[in-house]
């Protein structure tokens, strides 16, 4: 006689603005944990999302930043996680300050959308309040 496990196999997505989340005290956040803590209760992670900022400018001149964040990403990559790299745009102000962009919001939001319909239980892992109509 065969048995039959009733545990839950919820389908999860894990959506991760990590440039946000670093500016915002999260520099250590464990993705491993977070991994775990979604896929609880026997759940299935159909989506683990990791959006980042990468300078390429900065990376032209800067072989340790570049070498960390290529680091950064394949450790990410070993856990499971698709990295969704946005290059910093760079802008100047009128008093002549330069500033970097490399806003993921809107590819997030989209890819939330678009994928919930196939999800159960979904995670967004963000410091910017842009995500309350999302969810």
């Amino acid at each position: 006689m065969t048995t039959i496990d009733f545990k839950s196999h919820a389908k999860v997505g894990v959506y991760v603005d990590a440039s946000n989340i670093s500016r915002n005290g999260g520099q250590r956040m464990q993705y491993d944990i977070l991994r775990e803590f979604a896929c609880r209760d026997y759940a299935e992670p159909l989506r683990l999302n990791v959006y980042l900022s990468y300078d390429e400018e900065r990376a032209e001149t800067n072989m340790v930043y570049r070498d960390k964040a290529r680091a950064y990403q394949s450790a990410l990559r070993e856990l499971g996680y698709k990295v969704i790299e946005k290059r910093v745009k760079w802008f100047q102000d009128e008093a002549g300050n330069r500033y970097g962009k490399a806003n993921a919001d809107l590819d997030m939001a989209v890819d939330v959308l678009l994928q919930s319909e196939n999800l159960d239980r979904v995670l967004l892992a963000t410091g910017d309040g842009d995500f309350v109509q999302v969810v």
